[in-house]
């Protein structure tokens, strides 16, 4: 029987990081190319295309460093030792919780917006993803002083190890139900309004459901990575690598998928609307009608207008019709 061992776990996970990051690659390209065609009808802000281009770019880097890894290890001594830290591998481990870093601050700033860009409710989540970025660096400066050549961090260092994947954990765990309470919230119909015409609470599920979808992708990958690294076990050398690309895959399908429209539902009217989207720009609200906390009610051909959901500081979410995806 074969048993996993580290140095066949790691080969295992270039790999799966390989097709992953294929993947990852054709799904961002994709992501420009409809940015650059709908930039007028669905535009995003600039921190979150920042961000999602630097998230891009710092997986990209962690590929390249396991590439160059993987062919001069083995062209040098073979399999044998193949998960033995390097130079290469250690930029590798900081990219890796770079990438987390990056991936929880599109969270963070999505959450942000949409409470109003109040910084108190951002602070618990950027505290943890922060503190956990740092117990990984930490990590790194030990791993280099202690014990340069080891595949996994010292025993010593497990619980700081755990701490420091365990709290961007929790970033994404709190920051995405903080996120699903505020549209729930945002979403209800005035009293003494009429709730078929409330054409926000179709559009509230379509994005809950489209930050579940996300957000639960990101999450099983840290909590496996996390549950590996906690018994420890030699697939945690597979699943490292893996969920790095995850980080990106994520945030880049919710992207594609505002812009594709691919969440649009209609209201009981027949209203064709397209789901929630982080914009740079306000809107004019065309029916005043009824409105609470920015939620803007409208039916039929009111709501086929360009109809405001949400607005903070030039940041807004809103309801666009079909037509004008």
């Amino acid at each position: 029987m074969v048993h996993l061992t580290d140095d066949l776990a790691a080969l295992i996970g270039f790999a799966g990081e390989a097709t992953l990051w294929g993947a990852y690659a054709i799904l961002f390209l994709v992501s420009i190319v409809l940015m650059r065609k709908r930039k007028q009808s669905t535009p995003l802000s600039l921190p979150v295309v920042v961000a999602h281009v630097a998230l891009f770019i710092a997986c990209t880097v962690h590929y390249g460093l396991e590439f160059n890894h993987f062919y001069t290890t083995l062209a040098a001594k073979g399999v044998h030792g193949y998960a033995n830290e390097t130079t290469q591998l250690v930029g590798a481990d900081i990219f890796l919780s770079l990438c987390d870093l990056l991936g929880d601050y599109i969270l963070i700033y999505r959450l942000w917006v949409l409470w109003g860009r109040n910084y108190w409710i951002i602070i618990l989540p950027s505290l943890c993803a922060v503190a956990g970025f740092t117990c990984i660096m930490v990590v790194v400066h030990y791993v280099v002083t202690l014990d340069p050549t080891s595949p996994t961090p010292p025993a010593a260092m497990l619980p700081l190890t755990i701490a420091g994947y365990a709290l961007p954990l929790g970033t994404n765990a709190l920051a995405t139900v903080l996120i699903i309470g505020r549209i729930w919230w945002l979403s209800r119909p005035m009293p003494g309004v009429d709730a078929s015409l409330f054409a926000g609470r179709s559009i509230a599920r379509n994005a809950i459901s489209t930050i579940v979808e996300s957000g639960l992708l990101y999450f099983a990958a840290q909590l496996t990575y996390v549950v590996t690294l906690s018994i420890p076990h030699p697939s945690e050398g597979v699943i490292a690598v893996m969920a790095l690309q995850i980080y990106g895959i994520a945030p880049t399908l919710i992207i594609i998928r505002v812009m594709l429209g691919l969440s649009i539902e209609t209201t009981t009217k027949g209203a064709p609307v397209t789901p929630m989207v982080w914009a740079s720009r306000g809107y004019s609200t065309q029916d005043s009608r009824a409105v609470k906390y920015g939620v803007a009610l409208g039916s039929g051909n009111t709501v086929a207008s360009s109809t405001k959901v949400y607005q903070a500081d030039g940041e807004s979410v809103e309801m666009k019709p079909l037509e004008e995806v």
